[in-house]
């Protein structure tokens, strides 16, 4: 097994770790806004498997399944934060997903879905996400909330959100124009993904019952 195998396997660990984490808390906020968690994470580990038994052992290309995911979650996590935020934010929620969808048409008119990285797509829901979770954390500062960030599992999931998209959107462009290399690349994807999923099992133990 290649160096990078064992860390996209570990990265694979540490999304498991996450789903059996999420189960387990499950009555801690199973009436919570972030109720849909629990199959959000056991649908990313599954697709994220499968995509790397596609590459290992078959001679498929599996960049459709990796598009695929980036779609299920930029929408998922956009709705998510359409859940969490005041309702007189719900302009910046038409804007941003209207300007999201339009990239993501234009996407697949410009890039393809089976043979590539749709890169509009990525650097679009990122941007979203990375703007939905500065809003989050505004509206958290200026409320009593704010005084129990350690137990809010909203806080963790969106510190979690930060820290990967705001490392990879970088990462993303510098592979265009730098010569980066596989090892380099896993080394940096690897340490992004469990940062974040630590960041998501820390708000599944400290929470508190919703």
């Amino acid at each position: 097994m290649k160096c990078t195998q064992y860390f996209l396997l570990s990265i694979h660990i540490i999304e498991l770790i996450t789903a059996i984490v999420a189960v387990l808390s499950w009555n801690k906020y199973k009436h919570s806004t972030e109720r849909k968690f629990v199959y959000f994470f056991w649908i990313v580990f599954l697709m994220d498997v499968s995509g790397t038994i596609i590459a290992y052992s078959t001679k498929y290309n599996n960049l459709f399944i990796y598009n695929s995911l980036f779609i299920f979650y930029f929408i998922f996590f956009i709705s998510w934060y359409k859940k969490i935020l005041e309702k007189k934010r719900s302009y910046f929620f038409i804007s941003i997903t209207f300007v999201y969808l339009i990239f993501l048409v234009f996407s697949f008119y410009k890039e393809s879905f089976t043979n590539s990285l749709q890169t509009l797509n990525f650097f679009s829901g990122s941007i979203a996400i990375i703007l939905c979770s500065f809003f989050y954390y505004f509206q958290l500062l200026n409320s009593e909330k704010v005084l129990t960030l350690k137990t809010n599992l909203p806080f963790w999931i969106t510190m979690g959100n930060i820290i990967y998209f705001v490392g990879m959107l970088p990462l993303v462009i510098l592979l265009k124009y730098l010569n980066i290399t596989e090892l380099s690349y896993s080394i940096i994807v690897t340490l992004l993904n469990w940062v974040t999923y630590i960041c998501y099992i820390l708000g599944f133990k400290w929470m508190k019952n919703k």
